[in-house]
């Protein structure tokens, strides 16, 4: 991962709103994701991710669009890809992921660590294991159809990405070292 530079909140937002129509109701989850991690973290900073980088994002718990390609436990993008290839070549999350795979890149919204809040229950198994590493915020089945295809160079937005912390944040569990 490199950082690029410090961002505002408000960088971030408009980038997020000029990608994203609020009427959707997955880009609403989103969008408050972001606005709970600005009040979780209160910093961001825009970053460009290597396909390692992108592999290794935790992803909080999606079965929303028919299997379960990301655990109650969570998983990173690398280990819900393996899962996603096991699904029927016509399942609509590999449609959609494969669809996404070959178009060029958008922005990518993550954390340096998992949200904590009510609303966002799929982050909680983090929480409970007080992980630490690049989480999803936004972009998740983007993040699937880049880590497929190998894609480089992807420009994230991170909440909470502390200056000279880009190198501890390949993920690990606290509780287990």
């Amino acid at each position: 991962m490199r950082i690029e530079n410090e961002v505002t909140f408000e960088d971030v937002r408009d980038a997020f709103l000029r990608e994203n129509d609020l009427e959707d109701q997955y880009n609403r989850w989103g969008m408050q994701a972001i606005e709970i991690a600005q009040e979780q973290f209160g910093h961001w900073r825009r970053v460009i991710l290597s396909s390692e980088d992108i592999l290794g994002v935790m992803l909080p718990h999606h079965s929303r669009c028919g299997p379960e390609i990301v655990p109650a436990s969570c998983s990173t993008v690398a280990a819900a890809i393996e899962r996603l290839k096991l699904t029927p070549e016509d399942d609509a999350c590999r449609k959609k992921v494969e669809q996404v795979s070959r178009k060029d890149a958008s922005l990518i919204f993550l954390s340096a660590r998992p949200i904590d809040h009510p609303q966002y229950p799929e982050y909680q198994a983090l929480i409970q294991r007080k992980y630490q590493g690049l989480t999803h915020l936004d972009g998740l089945h983007r993040l699937l159809g880049w880590g497929l295809s190998g894609r480089s160079d992807v420009v994230a937005y991170v909440a909470g990405l502390a200056a000279g912390e880009e190198a501890d944040l390949t993920g690990r569990d606290q509780q287990l070292r």
